[in-house]
């Protein structure tokens, strides 16, 4: 029994213990408990009202006082002076100091008279817009009287506030200098400065960032067009987050990535090529207004341009934008110069945003050179719509170098490509008459194409070759002639005018060969001047008293010409022969006349135009016509229509 009542008496100690415990805790919350007082508040005697937030404190109030609104009694002679605590009372309490923290959105903006003003270290933050648009505001002081003696800041235009706020400045158009510091005594200071904060003070001329500021968004000094980089107008103090080169402001946000955060506008930066290493983002309007840039290069490393970075950059004329961009902001290029242009590469983000913008776009193209043999890749840059020369020193004896699609100097890129060297092996031909004991050697023969057979004739004989193979040469190759009776002409039978079949003549432009004597036929073989642009082959011609009917263009007729972008042929063309009109890149339009065309070899039209156009005498012949011109090589996007 005894020992039951000891057990509760123990258990009721216990009990009384806890509820004890409970209650100290209770009124130790409530002596933490601070009621934050409510509405406006004006001191007595002043001319500045306050509103109050909660904020533990060096006077341990609970909350602080922040600037809402003002009469204009609070400026005197211009000058405008904050105070660092305020006396607050109400109901009859004991009258406290309350520190003075903030001050709130627009509370002094637009005010013209104010001239000077005068902040307490004690503020933390200036509000949004809290002295826009504040024109006649010149100086910028700050100070402590923490120790009963007023101690004033060292420089006009100096700031301690930890936050100032998105346009807590802006427009402020007499302000020349701008300090970002530290309290005048104790520690702290300004720590991050919004977009936009400065901006359109047009007379500021110098910023120096201290060392407790963390963050300045890019825009903070934007449009402030007396402010040059390069003549020292933004300095650093003993602040390893910020550096600036070239008279632009960075931000060190690792050992990797740097930001551009501002090029004053009053910089005269004329083309913009070099930057610091591990440059990855241009920030929000970082050269607004930056009327002096004419030009730019962005880094590799770069991933985003923010929003109007370049926002009325009127003098821009282009910016180079490479392919590691993914991310452009909004109106990055509005107010630029009409005749701005994005040079970039095909299928990138600058290239669909210049599309999206209607801004006009060169397009940098990329052709890698691949070499089968070695493995090498050369890469070579050209705009769209131009032309790259393939490198040089690949070449390999016996071989000619070609590149796959028929790539050369004169192709017109207009997308990245790759091409890979073709080696083309070079053989010799030699054609042989055993019977005149004649030989004739053609050496350096590309393969799969013909060599150029010698023009022997025999009185009454007509030439042929003992095999057609040396019309696409694939190995070293000897041809023997064969000469077969003549039984329609006397291949030695002339004209009145000593003409005989082979002979050749120049008529107006054209270089003829008399390819038939008694049926009176020649071919093309020329152009005497090969500059020409148009070119009309007649329907025959005539010399030495006999007309001849032009019944052939010959194999390389106008290979390789460079100029020359219309044909007319006339009603007696029959045949069009090898490598005809081969790499006439400017060849659009052919105009055939001819009903009878019955032969177009190969490679007569290799490498002309996609876009030419070929006209036909009547719509029956546009099938048989495009059948013969595609297997003499003419691009599939080419097209045969009849003739008007």
């Amino acid at each position: 029994m005894k020992k039951n009542r000891t057990i509760r008496a123990w258990l009721a100690g216990m009990l009384f213990l806890a509820a004890f415990t409970v209650c100290l805790l209770v009124q130790r919350g409530n002596a933490k408990a601070v009621a934050i007082p409510e509405g406006s508040y004006t001191p007595t005697g002043s001319a500045l009202t306050y509103t109050f937030t909660g904020a533990s404190d060096d006077l341990n109030n609970g909350f602080v006082a922040n600037v809402e609104r003002y009469s204009s009694a609070a400026i005197v002679n211009g000058e405008l002076k904050i105070p660092r605590t305020i006396q607050y009372s109400r109901n009859g309490e004991a009258p406290k100091n309350v520190r003075v923290a903030g001050i709130l959105r627009g509370v002094f903006s637009g005010s013209t008279s104010l001239t000077k003003l005068v902040l307490p270290d004690s503020i933390t933050y200036i509000g949004r817009e809290a002295f826009a648009n504040c024109s006649n505001l010149s100086s910028i002081q700050t100070y402590t009287d923490a120790s009963g003696t007023n101690v004033f800041s060292p420089a006009s235009g100096y700031l301690a506030a930890e936050e100032i706020e998105y346009h807590a400045f802006y427009g402020c158009t007499s302000l020349t200098g701008i300090t970002l510091g530290e309290k005048v005594q104790g520690t702290g200071g300004v720590k991050t400065v919004q977009n936009e904060a400065f901006m359109n003070c047009s007379n500021l001329r110098s910023v120096e960032i201290g060392k407790t500021v963390s963050w300045i968004e890019g825009g903070a000094f934007a449009n402030c067009s007396s402010l040059d980089g390069l003549t020292g107008g933004v300095k650093i103090r003993d602040n390893a987050l910020f550096f600036v080169q070239n008279g632009i402001l960075y931000y060190k946000e690792s050992n990797r990535s740097n930001m551009l955060l501002l090029c004053p506008a009053g910089t005269q930066v004329g083309v913009l090529t070099q930057f610091p290493e591990n440059v990855t983002q241009i920030r929000n309007e970082a050269f607004y207004g930056c009327r002096g840039l004419s030009s730019i290069t962005i880094p590799n490393t770069v991933r985003s341009i923010g929003d109007k970075a370049f926002y009325d950059c009127i003098g821009l004329g282009n910016v180079t934008i490479p392919t590691s961009v993914t991310s452009i902001g909004a109106d990055v290029f509005r107010n630029c110069s009409s005749g701005l242009c994005i040079i970039c590469d095909g299928g990138s983000t600058a290239e669909r945003y210049a599309i999206t913008n209607n801004i006009t776009r060169s397009v940098e193209c990329t052709v890698k050179f691949y070499n089968t043999e070695t493995r090498q890749t050369i890469e070579k840059k050209v705009m769209s719509g131009g032309t790259v020369d393939p490198p040089v020193g690949w070449e390999r004896t016996g071989y000619v170098l070609r590149w796959t699609d028929d790539f050369n100097s004169s192709t017109i890129v207009t997308s990245n490509r790759t091409v890979s060297t073709v080696w083309k092996k070079l053989y010799t031909v030699t054609f042989r008459d055993r019977e005149l004991n004649k030989e004739s050697v053609v050496t350096g023969v590309e393969e799969g194409t013909e060599a150029a057979a010698p023009n022997w004739t025999r009185k009454g004989y007509r030439l042929t070759w003992s095999t057609e193979n040396y019309k696409r040469v694939n190995t070293d190759l000897t041809v023997d002639a064969v000469w077969l009776v003549s039984m329609t002409e006397d291949p030695g039978q002339t004209d009145t005018s000593g003409y005989k079949k082979g002979d050749q003549v120049t008529i107006g432009n054209i270089v003829y060969k008399i390819s038939g004597y008694n049926d009176k036929r020649v071919r093309v073989m020329s152009l005497a001047d090969e500059t020409v642009t148009n070119v009309t082959v007649p329907n025959s011609v005539t010399f030495g008293g006999r007309t001849y009917s032009v019944t052939c263009i010959n194999a390389n007729a106008f290979r390789n010409n460079k100029t020359i972008k219309k044909i007319t042929l006339g009603t007696n063309l029959r045949s069009i022969e090898h490598n005809a009109f081969y790499n006439c890149p400017k060849l659009a339009k052919v105009v055939i006349n001819s009903k009878k065309l019955v032969n177009v070899s190969n490679y007569a039209f290799k490498k002309t135009k996609a876009s030419l156009k070929v006209y036909v005498p009547t719509r029956g012949l546009i099938s048989t016509y495009r059948a013969a011109l595609l297997d003499g090589g003419m691009n599939k996007k080419a097209k045969v229509v009849k003739k008007p």
